[in-house]
């Protein structure tokens, strides 16, 4: 078996070069892509090949990954399984901090983020975990759900965030029982969301006016404007203004899918179901037990829920709209695109855009509210 094939001085050129880089003896310099690379070893137990990350390539030297790799090899030699004895390993940190294994799971996992262990999603973990340094300074192994649920109140104010960090505690507490995180190296499988056929739209919409509930206004202007569920439940009153004189709901970068700013051309109905206008920073839809914070994740299918969905989700009114757009009008279809906040042509299109067509998108807007609530 030929080992030690790579030389140091090649390492910093060979992550630009996406693929798999052998070193020999099961060692190989894995490139997701141009800057992001990871090393992880191979072995076959049970005549079933697997592959164990041994960190990122910016962390680790190739000389302390090949001294690992060699361990490795002795273990299963020895009969034993490399995956539990890189768990065991893991294991000796008992007693460590959450905060000691935050920062390992950020070493581990953000090369393989866009930006890498630099980029706006680390920087954004790093942020929000400095909110809660008491809860750093726990043993990561004595934390319960019941203590995961009360440091996330520090959020309770932002549902949106609220649920993103309880994702994030739940990601770092598994990666330090397993040493396993979630992959990025492919594309996700694409879900798609059951969606209420258009015709029957109109008679469901009445059906959540009659709840006469803030929910059920919630879910009204979620269809209204086909945005959503994070979008809507984390707007405040400073995101409504006016562009061109009229009314617009714009929803910074930073809440957005896409990173992107995006502005929504708002009709009567839809400011109707807001109300009367209220401080800059309260919500558009607010909760009832804590009259300053939103309603909570679970609340607009719990609407649906209600009337019965017949498996339709909430997100799934994008797709009617969608479906309403390319089949009952003639409008364009990158209007649609548009408001839905999607990738509209090529990135080259995208970087030379220099309108999101919002004065346009506004009769679009305008005939879709009229067909939702029955007055087309």
């Amino acid at each position: 078996m030929s080992i030690e094939r790579l030389k140091p001085s090649e390492i910093e050129a060979l992550i630009e070069e996406p693929g798999k880089h052998a070193d020999g003896g099961g060692l190989y310099l894995q490139v997701a892509q141009p800057g992001q690379a990871s090393w992880v070893y191979r072995y076959t137990i049970d005549r079933r090949e697997r592959w164990k990350s041994l960190g990122p390539a910016s962390l680790y030297t190739l000389k302390e990954v090949r001294d690992k790799a060699h361990e490795l090899r002795k273990a299963k030699h020895a009969g034993q399984d490399p995956a539990e004895v890189l768990r065991a390993e893991s294991g000796k940190a008992a007693g460590a901090s959450f905060g000691d294994w935050l920062g390992k799971y950020l070493a581990e996992a953000s090369p393989h983020w866009r930006g890498a262990e630099t980029g706006q999603e680390a920087t954004h973990y790093r942020q929000s975990f400095d909110k809660i340094p008491d809860f750093l300074k726990r043993p990561i192994d004595a934390i319960t759900e019941h203590d995961k649920n009360a440091v996330l109140k520090v959020w309770d104010a932002h549902p949106v965030t609220r649920r993103k960090m309880g994702i994030r505690i739940d990601a770092v507490r598994k990666f330090a029982a397993t040493g396993k995180i979630r992959s990025r190296g492919k594309a996700p499988e694409v879900k798609h969301h059951e969606a209420m056929p258009w015709r029957n739209l109109p008679a469901f919409f009445a059906e959540v006016g009659a709840l006469g509930t803030v929910e059920a206004r919630a879910l009204q202007f979620t269809i209204l404007t086909a945005g959503r569920t994070e979008e809507i439940l984390g707007g405040t009153w400073k995101e409504i203004t006016e562009v061109d004189g009229l009314p617009t709901w714009v929803i910074p970068g930073s809440r957005m899918k896409a990173g992107k700013t995006h502005r929504v051309p708002l009709t009567p109905p839809m400011l109707a179901l807001l109300g009367d206008r209220r401080g800059a920073d309260d919500f558009l839809f607010r909760g009832h037990l804590i009259r300053e914070n939103g309603l909570r994740d679970e609340a607009l299918r719990q609407v649906m829920k209600a009337l019965g969905s017949n498996g339709f989700k909430v997100h799934g009114y994008r797709s009617t709209f969608r479906d309403w757009v390319g089949e009952a009008t003639d409008f364009d279809r990158v209007l649609a695109e548009w408001s839905l906040a999607h990738a509209v042509g090529s990135k080259l299109e995208r970087d030379y855009a220099r309108s999101d067509l919002l004065a346009k998108r506004r009769p679009l807007m305008a005939v879709w509210t009229r067909f939702a609530i029955g007055t087309r």
